[in-house]
């Protein structure tokens, strides 16, 4: 993640905690559409220590997962669609150029 700086967690002071807008930029990156359900300043480690977080994490990851399936999905898909028209693959590439 691009940061305009690091931010320490503010319960640890060891490992990067990641301020809302450093998800909001992945986001508009094509990463995941929703931000962790973390406090601001606390890292990920911290966040499942926390017994009030723990739970809301584990949603979160199991969001994430299943955007990362579809995602995979996704790109398997483009690519089996390359391997089944190499020309048309070629062509776009060598438009690409111009």
């Amino acid at each position: 993640m691009e940061s305009s700086k690091l931010i320490l967690c503010t319960r640890c002071g060891r490992r990067q905690a990641f301020a809302p807008g450093d998800w909001i930029r992945v986001a508009e990156k094509g990463g995941p559409p929703n931000p962790p359900p973390l406090p601001p300043g606390v890292c990920f480690e911290c966040g499942f220590k926390d017994p009030e977080l723990r739970e809301s994490l584990r949603a979160w990851s199991k969001e994430l997962g299943a955007w990362g399936e579809q995602r995979m999905q996704q790109y398997v898909r483009q690519f089996r669609e390359l391997v089944a028209r190499p020309l048309e693959a070629i062509d776009r590439f060598v438009d690409s150029f111009r």
